[in-house]
């Protein structure tokens, strides 16, 4: 899967400020990128292998799950 063009989203969401936590995804340097993904559909699995693929970052889709549930507004 190749990165879609998310750079709007990507700058609204860096611009928010991150608490402090144990979430794998809020303390990402691709948090940004994560949520961006998520947001525009695509799946905790898909997301989870990109990052792992792309960036060697491996969250779980589990972690990016959690996250989404916890951390994100629902739509």
């Amino acid at each position: 899967m190749t990165e879609p063009n998310l750079d709007a989203a990507v700058a609204f969401i860096e611009a928010r400020k991150a608490k402090a936590s144990n979430c794998l995804v809020c303390n990402s340097p691709n948090r940004a990128t994560i949520e961006a993904l998520l947001a525009k559909g695509y799946t905790a699995p898909d997301v989870s292998r990109w990052l792992r693929a792309e960036c060697g970052e491996p969250i779980s889709r589990d972690s990016i799950y959690r996250h989404a549930a916890l951390h994100l507004e629902p739509k």
